[in-house]
């Protein structure tokens, strides 16, 4: 853990293997943090760094730690979100077509479209 987290003068800085985490996870992660830190995405070499610096009288190094474990699980839900996907919108467009909402074969009215067919007439 040593290797990811670099701390000096009351801040931490974070080295993130994008290959283990994605983007969005670090994104997500990070706006959690926005209470009780401040906090600069940036990249060195192939890592996404993060430098954390609490707002108050916070442990950096706690605050590395709690990151890391955000880390994980933002990067949980989007792997599930991405892996159900399918199955969401197979059930919304069930749902919707069920409920009434639309008919299979109903044409999806555009009001800004209707106007400019009457202008033209």
């Amino acid at each position: 853990m040593e290797k990811h987290i670099i701390l000096s003068k009351g801040e931490a800085k974070l080295l993130v293997n994008p290959a283990v985490y994605p983007i969005e996870a670090v994104y997500s992660a990070s706006f959690v943090f926005l209470d009780r830190a401040y906090l600069l995405l940036d990249k060195e070499d192939e890592n996404i760094v993060v430098m954390i610096k609490p707002k108050g009288s916070a442990d950096p190094e706690k605050l590395a730690l709690e990151f890391f474990n955000e880390l994980i699980n933002y990067s949980d839900y989007i792997a599930r979100s991405s892996a159900s996907a399918d199955i969401k919108k197979l059930l919304l467009s069930r749902a919707l077509f069920a409920g009434g909402v639309f008919e299979e074969n109903e044409e999806v009215i555009i009001p800004w479209e209707d106007d400019k067919e009457n202008k033209e007439e």
